[in-house]
C-alpha cells in the first residue's frame, strides 16, 4: 500500500507563528481568487517508464489551493491498480474509462494542519470535480478494462465532462534582462519580456521563441526526413513538412519551420512575418534589401536570382548573407508562377463573324490549359473593357473572344 500524502510544504498552514487569515488573503490578491498550478509543468503528470501500463509519475511543483500555497517537493507515484490511491474505497478494480488524477485538499482552522493528498477520482466520480471541492484536476488517464493505461490528457476528452481540465494561475508577463538558457520545467509557457533586447520571449516545449505581432504560427506535422528549424516547406499530400522547391507548381513555399517539438513529428511554423536563421543557396550572396525566391536548386532555401521555368517571391532580405551565413528575412510568400511559356500577349485589330456576334481566334497552343487567366483593354482609350463571350476551342488550342461591334482594337495578354 503506496502512501497518498506526497513530500510538501504549505504557506500559510492555520496557526502558524504569523496571522495565516492575513497571509491566505494576500495569496487570494495575488493568484485574482483562481486556484490552479503556477506554471505549465507544476504538478504536472507523466508516464512511469519503468512501469508505464499501470504507474504514473507526479513531479514536483506548486499549485494554489484555498488561497493556500503547496509545494510538492518529490516526484511522487500513483499506481491505478493500487486501491489505497483511489478516493473512495473500492475491493475492485473498477473498469474501463478516464480515471482523474487529483490533488486534494481543503483548508481547515485545525491542528494538526490539514495536508494535501494525492489520489484517483473513478470515471463514476467525475462529477466530484466542482467548483468548491477539495480536488483539483491534474491529469486525465484512459484506461482500458485490463487496467491499462491508453493515453494521459489534460482535459477530459468526454465532451459530457469537457470543462474538467488542469487549471493555471492567470500571469502577467514576467521580466529578464537576458534571456536565460531555456529549461524546459521553468520555462515551458512562460512568456519572458527581455530588457537588454527590448523583445518578448514565449517558452514552447525545447526552446524559446520570439513573440512578434506581425508573424503568424500554426501547428505543423513533421516529415522528419530532412526538415530543421529555419527551413522553407510546404504541406505534402501527406499533411506533412516537406521542403519546399521552385522546381515544381505544387512544391511552393507555404511556411518556415520555427520550432520542432521533442517528439520530432510536430512542431510550429511561421506563414508571414519575420524570420531568423534562413539558409542560403549554394554559392548565392545575399545583401540587405534583396528580393528573395525560393530556390529550385537547394529545397528549404533563399536566393536572389529568378529561377525558371517557375519562381516564387518569398520576400525580402534584412540582413546580409550567404551559403555558408543564414540570414533574417520577412516572409511574405507569393503564389508560384511560371516565367515563360505562360502567357500570350497581342493586339486585334480585325474581327470575324456577323453584327452583333464579332470573334476573334488567339492562338493558346502552347499554354496547354483548360482554364486561362485573361486581360483586355481598349487601345484608344486604354480602359479594361468585358467582352461579350470567351469560349475556349479545340481541346484548349484556341480561345474565341466575341464582342458585339468590330471596330475596336483591343490589346490582350491571356495565361494559364
Amino acid at each position: 500500500m503506496a502512501s497518498t500524502i506526497p513530500v510538501q510544504e504549505r504557506i500559510v498552514d492555520p496557526f502558524a507563528s504569523y496571522n495565516s487569515n492575513v497571509v491566505n488573503r494576500i495569496t487570494e490578491i495575488v493568484t485574482q481568487n483562481d486556484e490552479g498550478m503556477l506554471i505549465t509543468n507544476s504538478l504536472q503528470v507523466i508516464s512511469d517508464s519503468t512501469s508505464p501500463n499501470d504507474t504514473v509519475l507526479v513531479k514536483p511543483g506548486y499549485a494554489v489551493k484555498d488561497d493556500v500555497l503547496i509545494n510538492i517537493t518529490a516526484q511522487h507515484s500513483v499506481n491505478i491498480t493500487d486501491l489505497s490511491q483511489y478516493v473512495s474505497t473500492t475491493t475492485f478494480f473498477p473498469g474501463a474509462g478516464y480515471y482523474y488524477i487529483v490533488l486534494e485538499y481543503q483548508y481547515q482552522k485545525q491542528r494538526p494542519a490539514p495536508v494535501a493528498y494525492i489520489k484517483i477520482l473513478k470515471p463514476t466520480e467525475r462529477g466530484l470535480l466542482v467548483e468548491g471541492s477539495p480536488y483539483l484536476l491534474l491529469k486525465v488517464l484512459d484506461v482500458n478494462i485490463s487496467g491499462t493505461i491508453l493515453a494521459l490528457y489534460d482535459s477530459d476528452p468526454d465532451p459530457m465532462y469537457s470543462t474538467n481540465e488542469r487549471t493555471y494561475l492567470r500571469h502577467y508577463a514576467g521580466a529578464v534582462t537576458n534571456l536565460p538558457t531555456f529549461d524546459q520545467d521553468r520555462d515551458q509557457g512562460r512568456i519572458a519580456y527581455e530588457s537588454d533586447r527590448n523583445k518578448f520571449y514565449f517558452g514552447y516545449e525545447s526552446e524559446w521563441g520570439e513573440l512578434l505581432p506581425e508573424s503568424v504560427q500554426i501547428p505543423i506535422d513533421l516529415d522528419t526526413t530532412g526538415v530543421s528549424v529555419g527551413d522553407i516547406c510546404y504541406v505534402n499530400s501527406g499533411g506533412t513538412a516537406s521542403l519546399a522547391s521552385a522546381a515544381a507548381i505544387n512544391s511552393s513555399a507555404d511556411f518556415i519551420i520555427t520550432t520542432i517539438n521533442s517528439d520530432l513529428i510536430t512542431g510550429f511554423g511561421i506563414i508571414s512575418g519575420y524570420a531568423e536563421g534562413i539558409n542560403v543557396e549554394t554559392a548565392i550572396t545575399i545583401s540587405v534589401g534583396d528580393k528573395l525566391y525560393l530556390s529550385e536548386t537547394d529545397a528549404g532555401k533563399v536566393t536572389n536570382v529568378k529561377s525558371a521555368p517557375y519562381f516564387q517571391s518569398v520576400g525580402r532580405a534584412v540582413s546580409a548573407g550567404n551559403d555558408t551565413t543564414p540570414i533574417n528575412i520577412i516572409f511574405s510568400p507569393r503564389s508560384i508562377l511560371s516565367e515563360t511559356g505562360v502567357r500570350i500577349s497581342g493586339q486585334i485589330s480585325s474581327w470575324s463573324g456577323v453584327a452583333g456576334s464579332y470573334y476573334y481566334d488567339i492562338d493558346t497552343s502552347e499554354l496547354a490549359a483548360d482554364a486561362f487567366m485573361c486581360s483586355w483593354f481598349d487601345d484608344s482609350t486604354k480602359y479594361q473593357v468585358v467582352p461579350q463571350d470567351v469560349e475556349i476551342r479545340d481541346s484548349g488550342d484556341t480561345l474565341r473572344v466575341y464582342f458585339n461591334i468590330n471596330t475596336l482594337t483591343i490589346n490582350y495578354i491571356v495565361q494559364n
